[in-house]
């Protein structure tokens, strides 16, 4: 004899907030860093490579904190959770920044449209995009989870929805991808040390 089951009731450990209701703002929000990033990284690589450095440091953080202000303040879409959105955005952008400022610097223009493929064609999609990476093939989104767009966008959930939980990998990543962009900068001022001294 079977007997009827109590329902069962669904609860939101943390439920989205208005503005955001399909879950997305997260993603897009990481994606309108990089196109900042990008071009930050572009115009430091004009500058001697302290001043560059300077530069990308001050602009990253003023483009997060703009962004934050739009996501929190603004549209409600990233709320509750202000300078912590500041703190992860300026990451974003200053990783970034840094590794097109020394891709620039290695190999010239090509560095900004090796960059764009990495970061935006390459990294985007394989971040999961707006639907999240368990849309996408494992191998793909493994990918994602190694580039600064993918850890950006789990850095930013976990800021906005779990009080900050769980940022060691993300902010790990994106330490490893700004010393990747150093590594990069450094590299590129010795090559020119040494063709001035062979001359």
């Amino acid at each position: 004899m079977f007997t009827a089951a109590a329902p069962l009731t669904v609860e939101d450990a943390h439920p989205l907030p208005p503005g955001d209701q399909g879950g997305i703002a997260g993603m897009f929000f990481v994606i309108g860093l990089v196109v900042p990033g990008i071009a930050i990284g572009v115009a430091a690589a004009k500058e001697r490579p302290l001043a560059g450095i300077g530069a990308i440091v001050l602009a990253g953080a003023t483009v997060g904190l703009a962004d934050a202000w739009l996501g929190d303040v603004v549209f409600g879409a990233l709320p509750g959770a202000f300078f912590g959105l500041v703190s992860v955005s300026a990451a974003v952008v200053v990783t970034l920044g840094l590794v097109v400022m020394g891709l620039v610097r290695l190999i010239g223009t090509p560095g900004a449209g090796l960059a764009g493929l990495l970061f935006v064609l390459i990294g985007v999609p394989a971040s999961g995009g707006p639907l999240g990476a368990r849309f996408i093939p494992e191998w793909y989104a493994a990918v994602g989870q190694v580039l600064p767009v993918g850890q950006g966008a789990v850095a930013i959930r976990n800021v906005v929805f779990f009080d900050g939980a769980a940022l060691g990998l993300p902010l790990l990543i994106l330490a490893g991808w700004a010393v990747v962009g150093l590594t990069l900068t450094l590299s590129a001022v010795s090559q020119v040390k040494r063709a001035s001294f062979a001359r």
